[in-house]
């Protein structure tokens, strides 16, 4: 009987972990959807008395574990998968951006900083006289 219940928690746990790895009530990770099915089509679940001395914190752990998106993919469900083979994400700062505080240090003026100290040049006339701070 043990090893039934065993073997049974692990078809729970299973089945917990795929169902909330479903990104949506009617959509999941592969483009299956509620649409690929026929109309009245009912999808459901079902338990027994017995195994209900299955962890309540297990089961609780296993959905808050698996509902976690993978690290290649965000919220709206947009994935790596979506862009060409090859397609190479990037970022890019400035100095302005990160050193801020033109006139600490021995720095002096930049064009930028004599663009963005002119009135009605930049909106809220914002400058970067305290930026990131990065080098504090």
């Amino acid at each position: 009987m043990k090893k039934l219940e065993r073997n049974l928690s692990v078809v729970i746990i299973l089945l917990c972990c795929v169902h909330f790895r479903v990104q949506s009530y009617h959509e999941v990770e592969d483009g299956i959807s509620r649409f690929h099915f026929p109309e009245g089509f009912l999808f459901g679940t079902s338990t027994s008395s017995f195994q209900r001395n299955l962890s309540v914190v297990i089961i609780l752990l296993c959905c808050v574990h698996f509902r976690v998106q993978s690290y290649h993919e965000v919220e709206d469900g947009i994935s790596r998968f979506h862009f060409p083979e090859g397609f190479l994400f990037g970022t890019s700062t400035s100095s302005f951006q990160i050193e801020g505080a033109p006139f600490e240090d021995g720095k002096g003026l930049s064009n930028w900083d004599v663009f963005s100290h002119t009135p009605g040049k930049i909106k809220n006339d914002e400058n970067a006289d305290i930026a990131d701070d990065h080098y504090s």
